[in-house]
């Protein structure tokens, strides 16, 4: 068992579909958690999301586990590719 409040990085993930662009802002994310709450992963649900949404740390949240950035950090936002851009 890890130490109790053991900082963690983590690798963030999309899951799922979308079929206009989608910039994931934030690659890695630095937790705190108990050995119980370690997630195996950090993955964000993309498919359901509409142009100019975006996702934040605070939507992120998960029981047991505190997230090291601003609650209000982008994690990935999604917008229409650029005119004349392919």
């Amino acid at each position: 068992m890890g130490a109790k409040g053991s900082i963690l990085g983590f690798h963030v993930f999309l899951q799922g579909a979308f079929e206009c662009l989608n910039k994931k802002v934030m690659h890695e994310i630095n937790i705190v958690a108990d050995a119980e709450h370690v997630p195996a992963h950090i993955a964000v649900e993309i498919t359901r999301l509409n142009v100019g949404e975006t996702i934040f740390v605070e939507n992120l949240a998960r029981e047991g586990v505190t997230f090291m950035a601003p609650p209000r950090a982008k994690v990935v936002m999604v917008s229409r590719p650029k005119a004349g851009r392919s």
